[in-house]
């Protein structure tokens, strides 16, 4: 029962994380870090004459709903340092208090950021699923089939690489790939007898996951093939 319940409980984490993003995502900028220590840069306007008394950061994280006092910049000049806890999106809005006592305003419940942060430090999950020589007109390429997830992956994420060597180096077959799940390799006569294969995939935020294929792959089997069907006498 307290495993069920734990993990109903993270689902509705999960789904709140995924409304609250879905709802900054229309009309709030978002940046990403794969660290928890990162600048906001600002630029005060209409200051006036008097100068500025503070400048004062209010963050929240959930997005919008309730908003809390970060700290002031000590200095008063752009950038803004932050250290967040962990993981996840905050949303941000400067406050300027001007030396004649005016302010602009704090931000209330259901105020919209000026800017959402996610950080993310989760490197993605992906794998190679299969690679296998290809029949019919994929005669002579490989056929590879991938998986690949995270929250913040990039538009096309994914690359390939093979070596001869499960070290490295390694050359890449093809980068830039949508997350589609299947590449189809056209053999190269000057590839080694055995090669191994890498996926790598990125997100927004920087993290790269790789997964190596361990076992091998015999090109010999990606060369054209023929054999003696019988005998005729002349």
């Amino acid at each position: 029962r307290l495993y069920r319940a734990e993990r109903a409980e993270l689902r509705s984490r999960e789904d709140q994380l995924r409304y609250d993003r879905a709802q900054l995502a229309r009309t709030v900028p978002f940046r990403y870090s794969n660290s928890n220590r990162f600048s906001l840069e600002y630029e005060l306007e209409a200051v006036g004459a008097s100068g500025v008394e503070s400048v004062e950061l209010y963050g929240s994280v959930d997005a919008g709903r309730t908003w809390k006092r970060w700290g002031a910049d000590p200095d008063r000049k752009s950038p803004f340092d932050i250290e967040t806890k962990g993981e996840g999106i905050f949303s941000f809005q400067i406050v300027v208090l001007g030396n004649n006592g005016l302010a602009s305003p704090r931000p209330l419940p259901g105020d919209a950021p000026d800017i959402a942060v996610v950080v993310d430090q989760t490197i993605p999950r992906t794998r190679i699923t299969s690679a296998r020589y290809g029949e019919g007109d994929r005669t002579g390429s490989l056929i590879i089939r991938y998986e690949c997830s995270d929250d913040n992956l990039m538009s096309r994420p994914v690359a390939i690489a093979f070596s001869d060597s499960m070290d490295g180096p390694w050359t890449t077959i093809a980068a830039g790939l949508r997350n589609d799940g299947l590449y189809v390799w056209p053999a190269d006569p000057k590839l080694p007898p055995k090669i191994y294969l890498r996926v790598d995939a990125k997100d927004q935020a920087g993290n790269t996951g790789s997964y190596l294929l361990d076992q091998p792959i015999a090109t010999g089997g990606l060369a054209p093939r023929a054999r003696i069907l019988g005998f005729r006498s002349r």
